[in-house]
């Protein structure tokens, strides 16, 4: 997810959806609700919550402040701060360099980065060993350890 401008209400639910959130160093958030009487929508309750925790995410929608992509790093909301001009090409990188990554795995990853705080230890050890089984049968595995034991970038294709 690219960030640039005001990040206002939904728009902050809305990028909190991405896997991996850059944003420009210019990027002012603020959570508008509460200057309009408003509650949240878009899944800014929840997302906010898990993105920076239930006492900070209640000061910002509460108090409505503006913050910046300087203060939403630091925090873990987003991941990436870059200069405005900066910010097309850092997103063309990402989204290159994720493209031809191991995308089935990042698929698995997703999924059990998503229940994780859901479940318990064991169980979370139980469902990694089970994704982990299923995915050293992959195309992309072999490849993977095919190019480490021959020192090259690996060329991933998805399954």
């Amino acid at each position: 997810m690219a960030l640039n401008g005001v990040v206002a209400g939904g728009a902050i639910g809305l990028a909190l959806t991405g896997d991996y959130i850059v944003a420009a160093d210019v990027v002012r958030f603020r959570t508008a609700y509460a200057a309009l009487g408003l509650v949240g929508d878009a899944g800014v309750t929840k997302l906010l919550t898990e993105a920076l925790g239930v006492r900070r995410a209640r000061s910002l929608m509460l108090t409505n402040r503006c913050f910046t992509a300087v203060d939403a790093a630091s925090w873990g909301m987003i991941d990436e701060v870059v200069s405005a001009a900066q910010l097309a090409g850092r997103a063309r990188e990402l989204a290159l360099q994720f493209a031809a990554g191991p995308t089935a795995a990042f698929r698995r990853m997703k999924a059990l980065l998503a229940e994780a705080a859901d479940s318990s230890y064991e169980g979370q050890l139980d469902r990694e060993r089970d994704e982990m089984l299923e995915a050293a049968h992959t195309a992309d595995v072999r490849e993977g350890i095919r190019a480490f034991m021959e020192k090259r970038q690996p060329i991933f294709v998805g399954r």
